[in-house]
């Protein structure tokens, strides 16, 4: 539905218009835009327009985002000077004005269907205009006449000769009148040369900054939004930022570039990145947003990182998430919180409020307040006058400054109901007109009441049949809520000790009891106690308390302190009440109140009294320290957020991800792909043309540095292990491995967690949407690489990107604990890594293990089968290796075709066959994590069935076992039961202890083969083979963990792994023979 904007007159203003020699305008423009949308010259030639109607929104123009109006009044003897219908919105301006002797000012107003559309005044280019804007929602204006407005704004400015803080008016009619009030935003733009404000004057409020007298915190929501890059033309991708938490302290570092700021995310803080900035930078973005900033992933990163695709550099005013912790910096120095305290207005209260902390920032102490200890050493004084007297803006943040107001602050909300409004008015006065009854709303925070006529709050007692309740809310809904450890004492007074009030509490909570319970207060025998429900009967971040103690009649005083120690923090609730219930306060507000930045919920009855309210503790707008704030996982609250797109697939190569083609939407995807190795990544990483749209709106980006995990659906029996990413600190992410597929239908899912949660229990978003993909693969022929050392794909057609191998050992004259080492070479000969770079490292090259293994007789005990991926134009090189370490990285190598395209070869006395075959059997499926970490283990599910072919040559008698490991395959790390991986005694416990119960066999004495089951009894994972040895080692995966720091489990194929029995202590000859076994999937 279309909204339009009806502009009246003032009786006085339509007669000051109606001179020849004066012009009037109304232009609207839209968001970035240059040219206007709408154009109305409403007073010209001493004639006024009778009606005066902007069209805000039409139905060929439904929205209207981040919508401008100037309003601009001309008083001139050149009628040349007449503004024009196609002027550009960077033509209004202060120079402008002074040469083409106009007064201007601006209403801002958002109409996209939303509910946090708004419409507001803005004075921060200066005051030009006195007004009242008006729709079904409420009025904002201004509380003194124009005229008294220029005489404040004149007064508070400082005195620089030859730059008058009001202009007058040259020619026309009006000449001699006040024209225009500069702002500080506007007189230290470079190029409008009116030094009457200047930046330097903040140079001292700055140097206080180093050395505060408590730390300088600062907390917050970023709501999410798209980003612009500044400087960017209209029509140039934005990029969105994801909504989160943020917690900042600010730190002065003198070492750094001759001396910078930092501000750094606590630990808890869903925003991430440091944010360096200068002190240059800091002085020349108070006024107004003209410095710039870096952000780092460490502090003790060389080069910064990119928050644009073209640009590490961000303007301090940006839209994203670090440009919301700098608004709380320049609000901060803007109002005077820095470096003074704040004095509660309730006299009993007696400490200091540290406004160093902006969880503590009451507008009531703003700029320079009766209600402050210190005075600021500066604060911005154009901007104090407009938050004293208007609803308008004086700085670029005033909402920030004022969103604390219950009502009052300058944003007019566009959205009613179901829609946006459909009128809005602006009512333009002249300066002479007094201050309109009705267009200005006094801001307004009930964050106090007065004690009742004696002096005192009323006394309150505990009464069996009280029912009445109170909920206290703290973030259920939100993305944080209060951590149900932290302590929560509610207080009530019960008599007073001459004036000195008598304070009993309960605690609710902590003691290993959850606070989010419905509490009940009892007194019994002279004293208060507490007793829950119990967990579940609230939702975390929530909990009721029902028989608090009341007066009869009056206004009493609670209490409830939430947390301890440095971080602990007082809210005083006020509340009235009437024959023994709560009086409802939403007839009158001021009859309730809560400090401390908490805030009441609206009630939903029209009943005189009340049984029950909300007191919103913490949400949206954080309270207290965010060090006792935690993620929100309740499934129930992660159910409602927004669903994540779907992943992206792609390859990694030495330039990164590069995505695979076909995938042409964001959500339920569906591709045909033509790789066996596939990395996934969010939705910016595709390349399709629509991907600079998705990303301006929300899609699978994840709370800044957690994980990932990409799960997997197939047609066929399904071994694939999930693959993790970390985000970066914007929240961007991709797989650092590739998964592995053969020919078939897939399907992948993306869920977040935090790095913390290993066992992955606790989401923080929902499943993402699907990417179903093909993997179709055309099968080619093997043939001798060119350089007569390996294989390379032959008859290469189509769009196929690759191909699976099949190697099986037909024979060996190695010795017993010869391994075939398999890597792959791009067209230039350099070994290419499993995360497709370049290296000179063949431990991150290889791409598959395979050999033969005889007894200590020299019989065939074992003979290993392979598949590697080959990519078109790489070719297939071996390794082999022998004893414990010893390589050989050129094994002479033969080539002979054999039929199907298939071939034999020998490699350094290896004898194998090898085919190409894209359909992986479930042998080779469930080794893929073998040939992606390099490491024997596998991934299984709780329940699977498994053969275990076991087969060796020792004298001593070893027990084969298998334990879950806790791996951590962004970082490598491996532990069981929590006991981190290494050579102790209590790894070595708890992998004895933690052995899975699905299988144990023990073998030796001579040469033996058998074939066992194994039904995995534990939780799925990573299982990982492990050999008690009979001298009473416990010889596990890799070489840390082991005696010597040697390895004991070597790899002969997919799913086939050899054990050494002894250490080297023991005498060790590493054959690797000792103990042999494979594991077969059985379906």
């Amino acid at each position: 539905m279309a909204t339009t904007l009806n502009v009246n007159l003032s009786d006085a203003m339509r007669t000051e218009l109606a001179q020849p020699g004066v012009y009037a305008y109304a232009i609207l423009y839209g968001n970035n835009s240059e040219t206007p949308l709408e154009y109305i010259q409403f007073a010209s030639g001493g004639t006024v327009d009778a009606s005066i109607v902007l069209d805000l929104t039409t139905v060929d123009r439904p929205t209207l985002d981040g919508g401008k109006v100037y309003f601009v009044i001309q008083s001139t003897d050149e009628p040349s000077y007449q503004l024009s219908s196609t002027i550009t919105q960077a033509e209004i301006n202060w120079n402008a004005s002074v040469t083409f002797d106009y007064r201007y000012d601006s209403v801002e107003v958002s109409l996209l269907d939303k509910t946090g559309d708004a419409a507001n005044l803005t004075s921060v280019e200066g005051f030009g205009i006195p007004m009242v804007l008006s729709a079904s929602t409420g009025t904002r204006g201004y509380s003194i006449s124009g005229a008294e407005m220029f005489d404040k704004l004149a007064a508070a400015a400082p005195v620089v000769e030859d730059y008058p803080p009001i202009s007058d008016f040259n020619g026309g009619p009006l000449a001699g009148d006040d024209r225009l009030a500069v702002s500080p935003t506007v007189a230290v733009v470079d190029g409008n040369d009116y030094p009457l404000y200047t930046t330097d004057v903040w140079q001292p409020y700055v140097d206080s900054l180093k050395s505060p007298s408590s730390p300088i915190v600062l907390t917050g929501f970023f709501n999410g939004a798209p980003d612009l890059e500044a400087g960017k033309p209209e029509g140039y991708p934005q990029v969105w930022r994801n909504a989160g938490f943020f917690s900042y302290t600010l730190e002065w570092d003198p070492d750094t570039d001759g001396g910078v700021f930092w501000l750094n995310p606590s630990e808890n803080s869903q925003i991430q990145g440091y944010i360096k900035l200068t002190e240059a930078n800091l002085v020349n973005s108070i006024y107004s947003s003209l410095g710039s900033v870096e952000i780092y992933t460490e502090k003790s990163d060389t080069t910064p990182y990119m928050v644009y695709d073209d640009a590490s550099a961000m303007n301090v005013g940006a839209n994203n998430q670090w440009g919301r912790v700098l608004q709380q910096l320049t609000v901060g120095l803007s109002a005077g919180y820095f470096g003074v305290t704040g004095v509660s207005l309730n006299a009993e209260e007696t400490a200091a409020i540290d406004l160093n902390k902006n969880y503590n920032w009451d507008p009531t102490y703003a700029f320079d307040s009766a209600h402050v200890s210190g005075d600021p050493l500066y604060y911005d004084p154009y901007s104090a006058v407009l938050f004293k007297y208007s609803n308008s803006y004086g700085s670029q943040y005033s909402d920030a400054l004022m969103a604390a107001y219950a009502q009052g602050g300058p944003l007019l909300p566009t959205y009613s109901g179901s829609g946006n409004v459909t009128e809005l008015t602006v009512t333009l006065y002249a300066d002479s007109d007094p201050a309109p009854v009705g267009g200005y709303t006094e801001p307004e925070i009930f964050n106090y009441v007065a004690p009742n006529q004696d002096g005192h709050y009323s006394v309150t007692t505990w009464t069996p049949s009280n029912t009445s309740n109170i909920t206290f809310d703290f973030g259920s809904g939100q993305l944080m809520v209060l951590r149900d450890d932290v302590p929560i004492v509610f207080r009530f007074i019960v008599g007073y000790d001459g004036d000195t009030p008598v304070w009993e509490e309960v605690t609710l909570g902590s003691d290993g009891a959850t606070s989010w319970q419905n509490w009940n207060i009892v007194y019994s025998d002279g004293a208060y106690s507490v007793t829950g429900t119990g967990a579940g009967s609230q939702t975390p971040g929530s909990l009721v308390v029902t028989g608090m103690p009341m007066a009869e009649s009056g206004v009493s005083w609670y209490q409830l302190v939430v947390g301890s120690g440095a971080v602990e923090k007082t809210f005083n609730l006020y509340t009235t009440t009437t024959e023994g219930e709560f009086v409802n306060f939403q007839s009158d507000p001021s009859l309730f109140g809560i400090d401390g930045l908490a805030n009441l919920a609206s009630t939903a009855t029209a009943d005189p009294t009340l049984t029950t309210f909300t007191v919103n503790v913490t949400g949206a707008l954080p309270t207290v320290d965010m060090s006792l704030l935690e993620l929100n996982t309740d499934p129930a609250f992660i159910a409602l957020l927004a669903q994540p797109t779907a992943p992206v697939a792609g390859v990694l190569t030495e330039d990164g991800f590069v995505s695979a083609a076909g995938q042409t939407t964001d959500t339920d995807v569906v591709a045909t792909i033509y790789s066996g190795t596939l990395a996934f990544g969010w939705t910016g990483h595709n390349s399709d043309a629509s991907t600079v749209s998705w990303i301006s709106g929300y899609t699978n980006k994840i709370q800044a540095l957690t994980v990932a995990q990409l799960s997997f659906t197939t047609n066929l029996t399904n071994y694939l292990a999930p693959i993790l990413a970390e985000s970066d600190i914007d929240g961007q992410w991709f797989t650092p491995v590739m998964q592995q597929f053969g020919n078939g239908d897939y399907v992948v899912t993306m869920t977040s967690y935090t790095m913390s949660d290993t066992d992955f229990t606790a989401p923080l978003t929902p499943v993402s949407s699907t990417l179903s993909f093909t993997v179709d693969m055309a099968e080619f022929a093997l043939t001798a690489g060119g350089s007569g050392n390996g294989l390379v794909l032959d008859g290469v057609t189509g769009p196929t990107e690759g191909n699976w191998i099949d190697f099986t050992v037909t024979g060996s004259s190695l010795a017993r604990e010869a391994t075939l080492l398999m890597y792959a070479v791009d067209g230039s000969g350099n070994m290419v890594s499993r995360d497709g770079a370049v290296t000179l490292d063949l431990q991150d090259a290889i791409i598959g293990a395979v050999g033969a293994v005889p007894n200590d007789q020299g019989a065939l005990m074992v003979d290993g089968v392979q598949s590697v991926y080959l990519g078109v134009g790489h070719e297939l090189r071996f390794a082999l290796l022998t004893g414990e370490s010893t390589l050989d990285l050129a094994p002479s190598v033969a080539v002979t075709p054999a039929a199907g395209g298939a071939v034999d070869l020998t490699v350094g006395g290896i004898s194998l066959s090898a085919v190409t075959n894209n359909t992986l059997s479930d042998g080779a499926e469930l080794a893929s994590v073998q040939r992606i970490y390099d490491l024997p283990f596998v991934y299984l599910e709780q329940g699977a069935e498994l053969s275990v072919g076991v087969a060796g040559s020792a004298a001593n008698t070893n027990t084969l076992g298998f334990v879950r490991f806790d791996f951590d395959p962004l970082t490598g790390d491996m532990s069981v039961a929590g006991v981190a991986y290494g050579d102790t005694d209590a790894f070595d416990a708890a992998v004895r202890d933690h052995l899975d119960t699905g299988f144990s066999a023990a073998y030796g004495g001579g040469n033996f083969e058998d074939t066992g089951s194994w039904t995995v009894a534990g939780e799925t994972g990573y299982y990982a083979p492990v050999l008690l040895t009979q001298s009473g080692e416990v010889l596990v995966i890799g070489t840390e963990a082991n005696p010597g720091g040697d390895a004991f489990i070597r790899m002969y194929g997919e799913n086939t792994f050899g054990f050494e029995d002894l250490t080297a202590a023991e005498g060790s000859d590493f054959d690797y023979n000792d103990m042999v076994m494979q594991l077969v999937p059985m379906i």
